[in-house]
């Protein structure tokens, strides 16, 4: 039950009344001293992350937050957790950015130690090294004794002695085989005496000052035979001349045919002056200081002769007028007749040996017979056999021939042709043990004749005759 609350003017306040208002007083007194010492479920209070609520404490004193978004939120555990990984991972990220540290060990075998200690060298990798002793030549450096490694420059020589001093630092990246020297500057081998003198430049010792002298643009001239110039050291503007004038150096007071001071000579003193017809035409010289230009032909190669004659066993050619240079060059005279058939046979005429036989053409030879119709003289008896010659050059007039082999082996037969379709059996041996003859004596069957060969009927019979025959035939 509650105090009355709508009191009027007028109404009697009784004991029950107060009674209940001093209940009501005590107890929201309790309440409120009740909510003060309370440390869970107050005004809603959780451990959630919910929004609009106040924020209570779990058992373990945490309280869960809304992933932050504007930049005065407050971090929770993840994102800082994250922030710490990066950072971890970026100190030890030496390809984004070098570690440094103070070289060991020996001149030009250098070793340094970083932490976080690197487990493997990574392309890129970059280490900033105080060196401890200065090299003296190729060096290496060994990181975390992962392996010595080869410093080089960035053209990728070795570095020089002096490259690395004691007390300085120096960056190194590795390119994945060597650690490269960073920033080097200037490096080659010039020196002082090899750069102008007055202007700076940088070699593997540092910077320079060149002390090569500026001579500008000299001039000299000489005049006498076999003066010498000296040309003084230094650099030279590229405009000076060294000019020879020697008087009288002109080509009318230098002999033909040589040269002085790059001046031809043109100057000749004969006592029987050549005239143009002596000299070879396109040919251009000097007579008694004169130029001459050739007319005389030059005849290089074959040229006919004008004209022959003979004189004893001599034949004699004339040439034309001209230069030869007896290199193949002939004088010709052609003549049809002039042909090995016209000149008897082992007679040698100015190199050519006749093969004209006096008498009756002759040839020989050896075949074998071919079984079956003499082709164009014998269309009815398949069973003979035939030889057939080409190639002779002349038409036979005899044709002798004699077996050999085995089979008829001596047999002889002697043909006569009267014509190129007519041939008379002037002698067949039938005698012979298996030879049988393709015709009698006077027979005129199965012989044809060319203007170079001849085919002739020869044996008859069943099989087939494999001896060797000897022919002879004698021409017309």
């Amino acid at each position: 039950m509650m105090a009355k609350t709508d009191w009027q003017m007028g109404d009697t306040v009784l004991p029950d009344d107060l009674n209940q208002i001093g209940q009501e007083i005590n107890q929201n007194r309790d309440n409120l001293a009740a909510h003060t010492a309370a440390t869970t479920g107050v005004h809603g209070a959780t451990s959630a992350a919910t929004p609009n609520t106040l924020v209570q404490r779990d058992p373990a004193g945490r309280f869960k937050a809304g992933a932050p978004s504007a930049s005065d939120d407050a971090a929770r555990k993840a994102e800082v957790d994250a922030v710490q990984t990066n950072l971890t991972n970026h100190i030890a990220d030496y390809v984004r950015q070098p570690g440094y540290a103070v070289a060991t060990g020996s001149a030009n075998a250098y070793a340094v130690t970083l932490n976080p200690a690197p487990t493997a060298y990574t392309e890129g990798m970059a280490v900033a090294v105080k060196i401890n002793v200065d090299n003296t030549g190729a060096s290496t450096i060994n990181v975390n004794g992962l392996g010595a490694k080869a410093i080089k420059k960035p053209n990728g020589n070795d570095i020089s002695a002096g490259n690395l001093k004691a007390g300085s630092i120096y960056t190194l990246r590795y390119n994945g085989t060597n650690f490269i020297l960073q920033g080097e500057g200037g490096s080659g081998n010039a020196q002082p005496s090899d750069v102008l003198s007055g202007k700076t430049f940088t070699n593997d010792a540092g910077e320079q000052v060149g002390t090569m002298p500026n001579r500008g643009n000299v001039n000299q001239t000489l005049t006498n035979q076999g003066q010498e110039y000296t040309i003084p050291q230094g650099y030279h503007g590229g405009g000076g001349k060294v000019t020879a004038n020697i008087t009288n150096l002109t080509a009318a007071n230098i002999k033909y045919g040589e040269t002085v001071g790059g001046v031809a000579g043109t100057f000749s003193q004969t006592g029987s002056g050549a005239t143009a017809a002596q000299i070879l035409s396109g040919r251009v010289a000097f007579v008694n200081g004169a130029q001459v230009t050739g007319t005389m032909p030059n005849r290089a190669g074959d040229t006919a002769a004008l004209s022959s004659v003979v004189s004893g066993t001599t034949l004699k050619l004339l040439a034309s007028q001209g230069y030869r240079d007896g290199v193949d060059d002939y004088v010709t005279i052609t003549d049809p007749d002039f042909i090995a058939a016209n000149i008897r046979s082992g007679v040698n005429l100015f190199g050519l040996v006749g093969s004209m036989v006096e008498g009756k053409a002759f040839a020989s030879g050896t075949t074998t017979a071919t079984k079956g119709r003499v082709p164009g003289a014998d269309s009815t008896n398949a069973d003979r056999h035939y030889i057939q010659v080409t190639g002779l050059g002349f038409r036979a007039k005899y044709v002798f021939g004699v077996w050999g082999g085995t089979v008829v082996s001596g047999a002889l037969f002697l043909t006569e042709f009267t014509s190129d379709s007519t041939g008379i059996c002037r002698y067949n041996d039938a005698s012979v043990p298996g030879y049988r003859g393709s015709a009698v004596v006077g027979s005129t069957f199965g012989y044809l004749r060319t203007a170079d060969g001849f085919t002739i009927a020869v044996l008859g019979g069943q099989n087939q005759i494999s001896d060797s025959l000897t022919w002879y035939a004698v021409g017309e």
